[in-house]
């Protein structure tokens, strides 16, 4: 009897240590994988319409529906998206833990991506510029000192005095009003070839001498055409600076100018890069109207974001260029090492294959 009470307390414990080991397998890891599926998702966004639109009660656009669509068949809550300045601050929540993932035209760059864990591309872009036309008095002027303008001087001036060195070498000696001094003689003889250029015939100087007409003669049939193409040259300059013409067209134009971009984006070190000086703004309209009154030279953006945003301005002060520079992908942005960002990588690739990213882009830009 003895024995047996002493292997009750035994037993006993026995029994309630296998009932107890079910409760803790069922337990998950605080940190693992299960709960990293399973926590309710802390969403941020950020960026210029029309991949974001915050209209203070909803935040809607492009890189929203599209984040909708991907995440549509990941099993997780998500609250009520927390809209940042820009593209860098909601990185940097990401970063710190505040947010578990980032929305928005995020530029994927390597920097970032030591920092962030971003998802596949869901949409290529580059870096547009949009600067003022080049018109008015100044720019006209401006033409008229181009290469091509002055080399065409040029070549008319040393024609003009080929032709009034022979002239002067024909009449020197017989006509009056043609010095023997070589400086004073050519001149007047400059002047002789000007005026039959230009059909004048003031009178004051004629030659006299046979060779003298001769080559008179073949001056002015010569100078007919000499004045024709000047005259078309001219009319092409004219006419080319009442084209609409921007200043800063493509990169190398940005040296040593001011090019407007939106804080905490790729666009700053872009224009760095390219000897510009970046003058950062909060956002992108207010680059934009910095370049409609002279403030900045040129707004140096994502491209597509550029181009709605002109468009919804209507503004006809300012230029997109028509090519795009350093294009890189768009991604979300999740936490290192978190799983719920495989999911929507497979999502991404599956939207890819049914065109179906193509199609909201379409209806959005």
């Amino acid at each position: 009897m003895a024995h047996s009470s002493s292997l009750y307390p035994l037993v006993l414990s026995l029994i309630l240590g296998f009932l107890a080991c079910p409760l803790a397998w069922a337990q998950p890891e605080p940190d693992g994988p299960a709960s990293a599926r399973t926590a309710p998702l802390r969403v941020g966004v950020a960026g210029s319409e029309p991949f974001v639109i915050d209209r203070g009660t909803e935040v809607s656009g492009l890189s929203i529906e599209v984040w909708r669509e991907a995440s549509r068949t990941v099993p997780v809550q998500q609250g009520p998206p927390q809209v940042y300045p820009s593209a860098e601050a909601v990185i940097a929540a990401v970063e710190r833990g505040e947010i578990d993932v980032a929305i928005g035209p995020l530029t994927i760059t390597r920097a970032r991506a030591e920092r962030v864990a971003f998802t596949q591309p869901w949409m290529h872009a580059g870096i547009g510029i949009a600067a003022r036309e080049s018109l008015g008095l100044w720019s006209m002027l401006g033409s008229f000192f181009s290469r091509a303008f002055l080399v065409g001087v040029g070549v008319l001036l040393t024609v003009l005095f080929a032709v009034g060195a022979l002239l002067w070498v024909a009449e020197r000696h017989k006509n009056d009003n043609i010095p023997s001094q070589a400086i004073p003689g050519i001149g007047n003889s400059m002047w002789l070839a000007i005026v039959t250029m230009t059909t004048v015939g003031y009178g004051d100087i004629a030659p006299v001498t046979r060779s003298g007409r001769l080559i008179a003669s073949v001056w002015m049939l010569a100078s007919m055409v000499t004045a024709s193409s000047l005259t078309a040259g001219i009319a092409t300059v004219l006419t080319l600076t009442q084209l609409h013409v921007s200043s800063i067209r493509t990169p190398s134009d940005m040296s040593d100018q001011q090019v407007g971009v939106v804080r905490g984006t790729t666009s700053a070190g872009f224009v760095r890069r390219h000897g510009g000086i970046a003058v950062e703004f909060e956002d992108l309209t207010a680059a934009i109207k910095a370049a409609e009154s002279g403030d900045v030279s040129a707004v140096a953006h994502d491209r597509p974001s550029l181009s709605f945003a002109l468009r919804q301005r209507g503004t006809a002060d300012l230029t997109l260029s028509d090519s795009a520079w350093e294009p890189l992908g768009y991604g979300f942005a999740f936490a290192l090492g978190d799983a719920r960002k495989r999911d929507i990588d497979v999502n991404l690739l599956g939207l890819h294959e049914l065109h179906a990213i193509d199609n909201l882009a379409e209806e959005w830009l």
